[in-house]
């Protein structure tokens, strides 16, 4: 999918214990010396369509003179027309060149059609299906009350500052006469109860001895402590922090999917940039007419399997 995309840059590293490419008489010279020809003359090389490699490990990634080589490497794909742009090393790497899809803004943006994908597996009625989405403290969380769907029926909210969502359970009494709890514990009998749990909360461990069995718990900002101690120690619960999603047939990962979004659909660009309510209702309904949909869920780097809870 990705390779009829060429506004996307690929941006990877050295493997562990892979060399870079040299001519051959360097390889018998100093290590520096082959360090100085490297960033001189040759620190990155194309390794396919639209793929570079800058040729160091990923410690040396991080390093000043390796980090100017790759922010050299992103304003010349900028300029010769790239969009947007997928590596592992997107957090480390420089910023404010071009816009990094890490399959983050797509999972947020996705959160409440991955959970009825999620139910629609489990085989639980999603009108029957209790919610609770635990406040991250940022505007994210407005973000997804304001995509709440109208089959929504049992919702609560967990965060420390309750007065910010006053307005917001009020209207949704006034407007939708959905009755909305608010709560600041992670003991909450809510919590035990839900079908779903949405977490933008980064510290959030306290879930695992919380969460009810068979719970399904979405962490859309990713959480690797939680998702390893959710993975360990409640094998019953499916935690997922991305999803797989399908565009006319075809099944893609987060990340190419999201890579794909920016260069395609307008409004999730502007989203992608703003994070704004609006952009985010007019992307998802962009997504719908085009057939954008989630078909599967990722945990971490596998695959989540979601099926019917089994009775015993």
């Amino acid at each position: 999918m990705l390779s009829s995309i060429d506004s996307v840059l690929i941006l990877n590293c050295l493997q562990e214990k892979e060399r870079p490419q040299l001519p051959s008489f360097l390889y018998h010279l100093p290590q520096s010396w082959q360090q100085y020809y490297l960033l001189r003359y040759q620190p990155w090389r194309k390794t396919d369509e639209s793929t570079y490699c800058l040729q160091t490990d990923r410690e040396n990634c991080f390093r000043q003179p390796w980090r100017e080589k790759a922010a050299q490497l992103l304003q010349t794909a900028q300029e010769n027309g790239a969009k947007i742009v997928i590596s592992p090393l997107a957090a480390d790497l420089p910023q404010g060149i071009l816009p990094f899809a890490t399959g983050r803004h797509l999972t947020l943006l996705c959160c409440m059609q991955g959970a009825e994908e999620a139910l629609r597996r489990k085989q639980i009625a999603k009108e029957q299906a209790r919610f609770v989405l635990i406040d991250g403290g940022t505007e994210d969380t407005h973000l997804l009350l304001s995509l709440l769907p109208d089959w929504v029926n049992h919702f609560a909210l967990c965060t420390d500052r309750p007065v910010d969502f006053m307005d917001w359970q009020e209207d949704m009494l006034a407007n939708r006469g959905l009755v909305t709890e608010l709560f600041s514990s992670l003991g909450h009998q809510a919590l035990k109860q839900a079908h779903v749990v949405l977490t933008l909360r980064s510290h959030s461990k306290n879930l695992v001895h919380t969460v009810a069995s068979d719970a399904y718990v979405c962490m859309p900002y990713g959480n690797p402590a939680l998702l390893a101690a959710l993975q360990q120690q409640r094998p019953d619960v499916a935690a997922v922090d991305g999803f797989f999603f399908s565009q006319n047939g075809t099944r893609i990962p987060c990340t190419q999917a999201e890579a794909w979004a920016y260069c395609h659909i307008a409004p999730f660009a502007l989203f992608h940039q703003t994070k704004s309510q609006t952009a985010a209702k007019n992307a998802l309904l962009a997504f719908q007419e085009q057939d954008f949909c989630v078909c599967g869920f990722q945990s971490g780097t596998k695959t989540c399997k979601i099926a019917k809870k089994q009775s015993h």
